[in-house]
């Protein structure tokens, strides 16, 4: 079964959205890794505030006085300047670490009003030197602890970092392969098209690749009616549709025949919003996008002012059904800006039906417009089908 160069590009945007995730996680990764270091610059500039506060001159007390206050208040503002950094800190939140790093700052921020206290009543008083060293000491060992901590916490957010730099490299490595193998065979059916298709042994590799080609394929061989083309969009007319069906009856007995008469929700005759130059640009795009999906066995024709009859030949109605939405949905990625300059969205509305054997098509294709019509009343950009009229007799 040929690929759908639509899954392609849908799958691929998917993918390019995943990796742009992924890089998004990298970025906050690294950022994070930064306001670690940040911390350990903070704490250590503390024990440099705390070294100087350990070495005052004694003989000039005011002097003292004057650092021990300010740069006593300065290691309180260090801790402010952490809790501020530890507030971006996702991953550590995440990890249970950023609660153990705020208990400590709580601790540290009290061993610091400890060490001011002891300090003042050193170097002021002159008394109790030895709880002064005491204190120092602790403070320092205490510091020292969350060093170590938030060195060991760094390494924990490397490897993470480490394992997601590679997970990332391989997913956007096996994206670039994948699609540049497939974006490179969508080139070459393209190639293929634009040439002269004198390669007999080319092998298309995509659905709408073979629709084309059968469709310039029918243009060049086949003995065309004018009488049974619609001139606007190069499709059978109603004539050319009941032409082509009763001579073209090659569909294998056990497949299912279904008839899906599909209507342009934008406009109607009764009801032109559009000049006549953009009406007929949607006519052509929207028969196009359409006929786009025919198959060998299938039949497109546009059989009324804003109205396409799709006949489509499937081994179940599920998969009829299916490829019936299909073609409803790909109508609706078709944007047009009126000549006003506001972009507009083009959706159909279908009436679909599977066709008996004991019925032809033209009462196949009356049917399919009176669910068309219930349609309509109900909603739009939707196939409704013979089970959803279950209040109206048909």
């Amino acid at each position: 079964m040929k690929q759908s160069i639509r899954s392609i590009f849908k799958s691929l945007s998917i993918s390019l959205i995943l990796s742009t995730i992924l890089i998004g996680v990298l970025v906050i990764l690294i950022l994070e890794q930064q306001n670690s270091y940040k911390k350990i610059s903070n704490l250590e500039n503390q024990k440099v505030i705390i070294s100087n506060l350990a070495n005052l001159n004694k003989d000039d007390l005011e002097l003292a006085r004057i650092k021990l206050n300010g740069q006593g208040s300065q290691l309180h503002i260090e801790i402010s300047k952490l809790r501020n950094l530890d507030k971006f800190d996702i991953l550590g939140q995440t990890l249970g670490y950023s609660d153990m790093f705020l208990n400590n700052l709580d601790k540290l921020s009290t061993q610091i009003s400890r060490f001011n206290k002891s300090a003042e009543v050193y170097y002021i008083q002159n008394k109790k030197k030895s709880v002064f060293n005491n204190e120092l000491r602790t403070l320092n060992n205490f510091i020292d602890q969350m060093l170590m901590n938030n060195f060991k916490y760094i390494q924990a957010k490397f490897s993470i970092l480490e394992k997601t730099v590679y997970f990332t490299f391989l997913i956007i490595l096996l994206i670039a392969i994948t699609y540049r193998k497939k974006l490179t065979l969508i080139y070459q059916d393209i190639q293929y098209l634009y040439s002269d298709k004198s390669n007999k042994d080319y092998k298309i590799s995509f659905e709408e690749t073979g629709s084309i080609k059968l469709r310039i394929g029918r243009k060049n061989d086949e003995t065309v009616n004018s009488a049974h083309i619609d001139p606007l969009t190069e499709l059978k007319n109603y004539k050319g549709l009941l032409s082509d069906y009763s001579g073209k009856k090659d569909t294998k007995d056990h497949y299912v025949t279904s008839v899906t008469v599909f209507e342009i929700d934008n406009f109607s005759e009764d009801n032109r919003a559009y000049n006549e130059a953009f009406t007929q640009t949607i006519l052509k795009k929207v028969g196009f996008a359409i006929s786009l999906y025919k198959q060998p066995s299938d039949f497109v024709a546009r059989t009324d002012y804003n109205q396409f009859t799709v006949v489509l030949s499937r081994s179940s109605k599920e998969q009829s059904f299916k490829d019936a939405d299909t073609i409803r949905q790909s109508i609706s990625d078709i944007k047009l800006k009126e000549p006003h300059g506001e972009e507009i969205v083009i959706t159909l509305s279908g009436g679909y039906i599977v066709k008996s054997s004991s019925q032809n098509l033209e009462d196949t294709i009356k049917k399919s417009k009176e669910i068309l019509q219930y349609a309509k009343k109900k909603t739009t950009n939707s196939i409704f089908q013979l089970k959803d009229l279950v209040h109206t007799e048909i």
